[in-house]
């Protein structure tokens, strides 16, 4: 059990949603970009040998 300081407030998590029906708060415009399937095989490789290596990527 934790304490807490009497200035302490307790946590608190939103999740704002779009609106479908309108466009308020309107998130993306258009769908995003989909890169090649060169692209994602690459990184697909990428990871592969990184975990085959057991190390985490950019190490």
């Amino acid at each position: 059990m934790t304490t807490r300081h009497r200035w302490q407030a307790p946590p608190l998590h939103i999740h704002v949603h779009p609106r479908k029906l309108d466009g308020v708060l309107q998130v993306y415009p258009r769908a995003p970009p989909t890169p090649g399937r060169d692209v994602l095989e690459r990184y697909a490789e990428t990871i592969r040998a990184q975990l085959e290596r057991g190390m985490p990527p950019n190490q």
